[in-house]
């Protein structure tokens, strides 16, 4: 029984409630059967308001699960990686989240996914600030390193595989060889940023050199077009994104 039905059976017994008390003695009822519906009035408002309450979240709860939904937004808001399947994941969860009706029944559920989320999304945010961090706030190479360590964990899911082929370590040695080679290359001439046949030659030929300076990096060379393809898409927006800013 919903309220709206509730509501109505009420309000029918409270004008019998109400014609009950202009009797001169409303603690002996004329009728025996007023004392049974005066009875079943107190008993079915009772239970209205206490399925009320079960259906309604106290102020104090609502307003807890209000401040989680816009920490897990802002976060989102800030994340430095929006083009990761990472953060497509999070937004559609925290969008599942939202369309839920938060109730009494499931408030410690709801409460728990959202500090679940929000504590994904921070510890996804960390290791990207890490990665800018290791890459001197350069996003292009930072993002790069994030998408060939994903591409490499999807396509070799063996723990062993993936350690020896998609280390860390391993992608920043190479992807910092590249780096130091193409800035001076960006230093000497800064117009390469806008030639799409000139950037992706450049890369091409730094990320051979890269190679072959470091041989033991070859398991990564199967990656070598994905890699180039990433980090000129990476440069070029990020150049095009800096000249609107500026």
């Amino acid at each position: 029984m919903d309220i709206e039905k509730i509501s109505k059976i009420s309000s029918m017994l409270s004008q019998k409630a109400k014609q009950l008390h202009a009797l001169k003695n409303i603690n002996e009822p004329k009728n025996p059967n007023d004392l049974i519906v005066l009875e079943d009035l107190i008993a079915l408002l009772d239970f209205k308001i206490e399925f009320k309450e079960s259906k309604e979240l106290h102020f104090k709860e609502r307003e807890e699960i209000n401040a989680k939904y816009q920490q897990a937004k802002e976060i989102l808001e800030n994340s430095p990686d929006k083009k990761s399947k990472e953060f497509q994941n999070f937004s559609k969860e925290l969008s599942k989240l939202l369309q839920t009706p938060a109730t009494s029944q499931n408030f410690n559920e709801i409460s728990t996914a959202c500090s679940v989320l929000i504590s994904q999304l921070e510890k996804a945010n960390q290791q990207t600030t890490n990665l800018l961090n290791k890459y001197n706030n350069d996003p292009s190479y930072a993002i790069t390193h994030k998408r060939l360590h994903d591409r490499l964990i999807d396509r070799f899911q063996d723990r062993f595989i993936e350690k020896t082929i998609s280390s860390p370590t391993d992608i920043f040695t190479l992807l910092s060889a590249l780096k130091i080679a193409l800035d001076e290359r960006i230093f000497k001439r800064q117009e390469i940023l806008t030639e799409e046949y000139t950037l992706k030659n450049a890369i091409n030929a730094e990320l051979k050199n890269a190679f072959k300076e470091n041989p033991s990096l070859k398991d990564l060379k199967k990656e070598e077009e994905f890699i180039a393809q990433t980090l000129f898409d990476e440069l070029t927006q990020n150049h095009h994104q800096g000249n609107s800013n500026a």
